[in-house]
């Protein structure tokens, strides 16, 4: 196993941050990348002293004739609740390589789910992919590992914590047919397999779970029956019973499920054809559809749902005035179907933003996770990075300062000599105040740090091996003002 773990007590090098905030100390937007690798976010969670988690896949090879990257990693990152990045892991096992999702035990403890590639087609591509928990210790790094579905091709969709600290994961395999199945699994705290149950289909997708009262879970999904591909909601028990099995609706090839109070939200995030609706749906305990909305017109492709306090918040994107456009859209609705707001939120206008989950926080916001990405055609070959949102309860960032971005870099640095042996003298000419100069290596590292203040500090360079290095300059409060790269060569 390959671990690419990065970490400081600041933001990470190699890792831009562009934040929009309203007050100091009040960040509202980020996002998070390297550069040149596209990073696809799946999910955002909060731990229990209010810091982020973000789950996702950093593609670590980009074919520029469009073809799928090849080589895939499943990244975790840890962000405080300022929008600092506190830590990274880029988890490398096999060639394709996701992070589905995430649950936070505590402040130091972390259970990633994650797609591990098994078996490769000719050396590229996964044909046999299984199901795997990361658990992750302080700082991000890996004490064990629980892999489920060996010697079949298995693909998680969601899980969920039980009350005796297991995990209930659903997902699809092929164990069992090779027209696949939709599985559950309940698992110990350590990820060891307690019980499986299996719910028969033909082709289907597994979607979402949550949980039920009694440890057992609801799980969404489709299958193709004899109507064509629709909709199916089932009950799962305690002790891992098919209890039922419920038909309806337009198609869903993928959804996702919130649970509010003794109803579900189920939403279809198809993207909008003719053939394939966007609905949200409100659901009882017995699976029976109380309501169901067309969401065509409120957004053009949702893609994550929550449950609040006092209905449902979809999230997903809008497309003004064209596809080549994509900006981040939310709404959200009371338990009786009623539209109650929507707000379209374009904090990075170079950008595309892209939600991928949505969380309720503790104070009655949001937290939205999910990545932005360059405008292109061709969706692998364009950087993507991961993104953070956080709104009010009202589905605000910030309509007063929204356009205040703070780019990575403001102004230029230049340093001589470069290549360099054993010292270098530093240009930051408007730049003010005390900064600090930080060397990352040319894995992301960072190896060095030195405060410095004035405008052409001289840097000894006696303690760093020949190299490429990254240099980044920062504020005290750690925001980035220039950056630049520097050969060491004796």
């Amino acid at each position: 196993m390959n671990i690419d773990l990065c970490k400081t007590g600041l933001l990470l090098s190699f890792f831009f941050l562009c934040q929009v905030s309203s007050l100091p100390g009040q960040p509202l937007a980020f996002f998070y990348g390297t550069p040149d690798i596209t990073e696809a976010g799946t999910k955002v969670a909060v731990d229990p002293e209010g810091n982020f988690l973000l789950t996702g896949q950093r593609f670590s090879f980009v074919d520029p004739g469009g073809s799928v990257p090849t080589n895939s990693d499943a990244s975790v990152l840890k962000i405080d609740p300022l929008g600092a990045l506190l830590w990274s892991n880029h988890i490398d096992s096999t060639i394709t390589d996701a992070a589905v999702s995430v649950i936070p035990r505590s402040a130091n403890n972390q259970v990633v789910l994650a797609r591990s590639c098994e078996a490769l087609v000719s050396g590229v591509g996964c044909g046999q992919n299984n199901v795997r928990l990361y658990f992750l210790t302080n700082g991000g790094n890996v004490s064990n590992i629980s892999d489920h579905y060996l010697g079949s091709n298995a693909l998680p969709a969601n899980f969920v914590a039980t009350p005796d600290g297991g995990f209930l994961i659903c997902g699809v395999t092929n164990t069992y047919s090779a027209n696949s199945d939709i599985f559950v699994i309940k698992t110990n705290a350590v990820g060891e397999q307690e019980w499986e149950a299996i719910i028969p289909g033909t082709a289907p997708r597994a979607f979402d779970l949550v949980l039920a009262n009694d440890g057992g879970c609801y799980v969404a999904g489709s299958s193709v029956e004899s109507a064509g591909r629709v909709t199916l909601f089932s009950r799962i028990s305690a002790e891992g019973s098919v209890q039922w099995v419920k038909y309806f609706g337009e198609a869903g090839f993928t959804g996702k499920m919130a649970r509010i109070g003794s109803h579900f939200g189920l939403l279809l995030t198809n993207a909008p054809t003719d053939f394939y609706g966007i609905e949200l749906y409100l659901l009882d305990t017995e699976g029976e559809v109380v309501w169901e909305k067309d969401l065509v017109g409120t957004m053009s492709r949702p893609t994550c749902l929550t449950g609040v306090d006092n209905g449902l918040v979809v999230g997903g994107l809008v497309e003004t005035p064209s596809p080549n456009n994509k900006t981040a859209r939310f709404a959200k609705y009371d338990l009786d179907g009623n539209l109650l707001w929507g707000r379209t939120h374009d904090p990075f206008p170079d950008f595309y933003e892209r939600p991928t989950d949505i969380i309720p926080l503790p104070n009655g916001g949001l937290a939205v996770g999910g990545n932005t990405e360059l405008p292109d055609s061709i969706a692998w070959v364009y950087p993507a990075d991961l993104m953070l949102l956080l709104l009010d309860k009202e589905g605000q960032i910030d309509s007063v300062m929204i356009n205040r971005i703070e780019e990575p870099a403001t102004l230029p640095v230049h340093v001589f000599p470069n290549p360099a042996q054993d010292r270098v003298v530093f240009d930051l000419t408007g730049i003010e105040g005390a900064v600090r100069l930080q060397f990352l290596n040319a894995q992301g590292q960072l190896v060095g740090e030195h405060p410095i203040s004035g405008h052409r500090p001289d840097i000894s360079l006696a303690a760093y091996p020949n190299g490429w290095y990254w240099f980044q300059v920062r504020s005290a409060r750690g925001r980035l003002l220039g950056n630049g790269k520097l050969l060491l060569q004796r």
